[in-house]
């Protein structure tokens, strides 16, 4: 599984944060599952058996992948196939649990924002989301939407990452309104920014 961004400590400080927080952890754009990867490995070394979702919809559709440009980026189905291949191998010989959703973020958002049935020895909806990384659309209005579904669904002490904000004016258009939406800034980098919920 490969990882096609940078500045990945920001995402992994951001796993290791929430070693004492309720919920999920979530990636929404999974592409080659580096991330979920990253992700499923830091949780693993810090002790954390929360149960992991991915989100994406592959399919080789056209969508919004940057500030008003829609365009093909090649996530075909060939390349879900490959990436679910590895990654259950990765459940498979670790004990770890994700749940992978072939959704666009929207259509995700309608079906289960009433919580995630999750089944381990007996059934529970799990309705909260410890870490969260958004690195699928990269819209101001996408990328506000998807913030405001988690924004009610993360506790206190949850992180929220957004990757490749060099991509859309994510610091003039959202950063204030993450801001006072109750978050506030814990690692920034270049292409990456992760917030915490006070």
């Amino acid at each position: 599984m490969n990882t096609d961004s940078r500045e990945y400590h920001i995402l992994l400080n951001a796993v290791a944060r929430v070693k004492d927080v309720d919920g999920l952890t979530c990636e929404i754009g999974v592409r080659e599952g580096g991330g979920t990867k990253l992700i499923m490995e830091t949780l693993r070394s810090t002790g954390q058996q929360k149960v992991h979702i991915a989100i994406d919809p592959f399919g080789n559709i056209e969508y919004e992948h940057f500030e008003t440009r829609k365009e093909r980026v090649d996530y075909t189905n060939a390349m879900k196939n490959r990436m679910l291949a590895n990654l259950y191998a990765l459940c498979h010989s670790t004990g770890m649990e994700c749940l992978f959703f072939p959704l666009e973020d929207t259509e995700f958002f309608k079906r289960y924002c009433d919580g995630i049935p999750i089944y381990d020895e007996y059934k529970r909806i799990v309705n909260k989301y410890a870490m969260v990384f958004l690195d699928g659309p990269h819209t101001t209005e996408l990328v506000r939407a998807e913030f405001d579904f988690f924004n009610m669904r993360i506790p206190c002490g949850g992180v929220i990452v957004f990757d490749d904000i060099d991509q859309y004016p994510h610091m003039d258009q959202l950063d204030g309104y993450i801001r006072a939406n109750g978050f506030a800034v814990l690692e920034q980098g270049e292409c990456k920014i992760s917030y915490v919920k006070l």
